[in-house]
């Protein structure tokens, strides 16, 4: 009777330990099934909440899986993602529409960081304290491009029109003119950046004869002494550019007293390339002047069809290099479609901006 009992009691606890054996494996079964199943559901809902954001899959960088594994020995697939979007991209919203959609998926944010000043966000996603999904945004630069108008100082009602204009331009004004002073203190009050226009000698020597110029065969000091007489003429100015010069341009010794003398005054050095020979570039470097060089010319030709397109292919430049730098005069032709074109320009995304920041911001 004994026996029979111990074999009845054995039987059972044989029986409890099979059922529990099999509770624990769908248990466990149940709980891989719901992380994988879960993890499938956040990505979906990660999808969605970018896609309303306008972040598309032409956004993705990169993207890549890592095992993880936590203290415990458990182990698990994670999702790395990286997208680059456009400038005018909220990553505020960015980050409230994932956590809307996260959180009706069953999962959570469980930590981000606003990275360079706000141009970037990094988040973690995932359920519980595990995190199954990383995503980096980050915001792509846009395009930039600077407009110089050269040869301002001379007055009338041209350079009123330019005032007109509600963008950044560089207005570069031509020294020891009538007008000179006076219109760039009105341009600098006005918001826009000045300038100075230097005359330097040409190869050919019909040109560049009025006040303010530069010759080849000027002492240190002769130059010297005409160069702060141009900026007295000049004030507010920022930085300065060769007026013609296809000469002087080529001259080392010129250069670098020019150059010298830009370094002492913290002044940025534009080059119009009135020459393929220029060494301005060279020398600038040496002395440490912040240099940039012209990329485009608008008005070669005064006529507005060709005065568009060569703005267009300013921007066509922009796209390509990131900035790039026109020059134009004060034509009737060109302030038109100056006026006309560039808020079309600035709606297809691209920062019209003052020199200064072009230059400061490669530095």
């Amino acid at each position: 009777m004994e026996k029979k009992k111990a074999s009845l009691i054995y039987g059972l606890l044989v029986l409890l330990l099979i059922e529990m054996g099999i509770w624990g494996i769908l248990h466990y079964r149940g709980e891989e099934l719901t992380e994988t199943s879960l993890s499938s559901v956040l990505e979906e809902a990660i999808n969605r909440a970018l896609l309303s954001s306008g972040i598309k899959e032409t956004n993705l960088v990169k993207k890549y899986w890592k095992e993880t594994s936590n203290e415990k020995g458990g182990k698990w697939v994670k999702v790395y993602e990286e997208f680059v979007v456009s400038p005018s991209t909220s990553l505020n919203e960015v980050l409230r529409s994932i956590d809307e959609k996260i959180t009706r998926s069953g999962g959570k944010i469980l930590s981000y960081n606003f990275l360079d000043k706000g141009k970037g966000l990094k988040i973690s996603l995932g359920k519980g304290e595990r995190v199954t999904h990383s995503l980096f945004i980050a915001k792509k630069k846009a395009p930039r491009i600077s407009i110089i108008i050269d040869d301002v100082g001379y007055g009338g009602k041209i350079e009123e029109e330019i005032l007109k204009i509600p963008y950044p331009l560089n207005i570069s004004i031509l020294p020891s003119l009538e007008n000179s002073r006076r219109m760039a203190e009105v341009f600098h009050r006005s918001g826009f950046e000045v300038m100075l226009h230097l005359p330097l000698e040409s190869k050919n020597l019909r040109y560049n004869r009025g006040p303010g110029f530069i010759t080849t065969d000027m002492s240190g000091e002769e130059i010297l002494l005409t160069l702060n007489k141009n900026l007295r003429t000049v004030p507010y100015a920022v930085g300065v550019n060769n007026h013609e010069g296809s000469r002087a341009m080529t001259e080392e010794r010129i250069m670098s007293e020019i150059m010298s003398f830009l370094k002492k005054k913290e002044l940025f050095f534009v080059d119009s390339l009135t020459t393929p020979n220029s060494c301005a570039k060279e020398v600038a470097m040496k002395e440490k002047v912040p240099y940039r060089a012209r990329d485009i010319f608008l008005d070669n030709k005064r006529e507005e069809k060709y005065i568009e397109e060569q703005l267009w292919e300013l921007v066509s430049q922009s796209l390509s290099h990131g900035q790039a730098i026109g020059i134009g005069h004060p034509y009737p032709e060109t302030i038109s479609v100056l006026r006309r074109i560039l808020p079309k320009i600035e709606a297809e995304g691209i920062d019209i901006v003052r020199l200064s920041k072009l230059i400061e911001n490669e530095s």
